[in-house]
């Protein structure tokens, strides 16, 4: 999706990131930043600042993160809780124990915040509800996973306590969820429905949602 992301930063005008902060390894989540990258310093911007845990997985990530270094992005490869990472040989490689090493991260710009996750699962979204409760309090949020049954749980759902949801997925869609949110009048935005979506938070507070497509859009 390189070439949508280039896409997508030529029509809001930009030429520079500050921050390029990578939630996990998966190819889906940074299949299409080399592309961006290289868009950014061609345009004489580029980016300033590369986060990350250090979580070595396949070469990809390596890949991306040597082509950021040799064009001056500062690396921040070890951002943990406590800015510590530690790996051994024990380390469960599947999909889910990748997954769950996702970095959680909440923005708050005045009196809106945003809450981001990655593609965590059912187990570590539960063990950070218990663990930080009402801080993780977001109006906007992304859903874990895609939106998948494997993530999204009443606890996550409850400590977040979203006004406004967003799903990056093509995937089909998990309708027992999508029922919920209906009944708790919580919008949620899924790609595949609506296209691209533009999520702007504003400081005192407003939220609006732009879409590709016509289904879904509102504010």
């Amino acid at each position: 999706c390189g070439y949508h992301v280039v896409e997508l930063l030529r029509g809001m005008g930009l030429s520079k990131l500050d921050h390029f902060v990578l939630s996990h390894p998966h190819v889906d989540h940074h299949g299409g930043a080399p592309e961006a990258a290289r868009y950014l310093f061609e345009q004489g911007g580029g980016i300033g600042m590369y986060i990350y845990s250090g979580f070595e997985f396949k070469t990809a990530e390596g890949k991306l993160a040597k082509l950021l270094e040799e064009h001056g992005t500062v690396m921040r490869r070890d951002v943990t809780e406590g800015c510590t990472f530690d790996i051994t040989s024990e380390t469960d490689l599947s999909d889910g124990g990748v997954n769950n090493v996702s970095l959680a991260m909440k923005f708050t710009f005045g009196k809106v915040s945003y809450l981001t996750a990655g593609d965590l699962y059912a187990v570590r979204e539960r063990e950070l509800a218990k663990k930080y409760g009402a801080a993780l309090h977001a109006d906007a949020a992304k859903t874990d996973h895609h939106g998948l049954f494997t993530s999204n749980t009443d606890e996550w759902l409850a400590a977040a306590s979203p006004r406004v949801l967003v799903s990056d997925s093509d995937d089909a869609p998990w309708t027992v969820f999508s029922e919920k949110l209906e009944r708790m009048e919580i919008p949620h935005y899924i790609v595949s429905d609506c296209g691209l979506c533009v999520m702007r938070l504003g400081g005192d507070g407003n939220i609006s949602v732009e879409t590709e497509y016509p289904i879904g859009k509102g504010e």
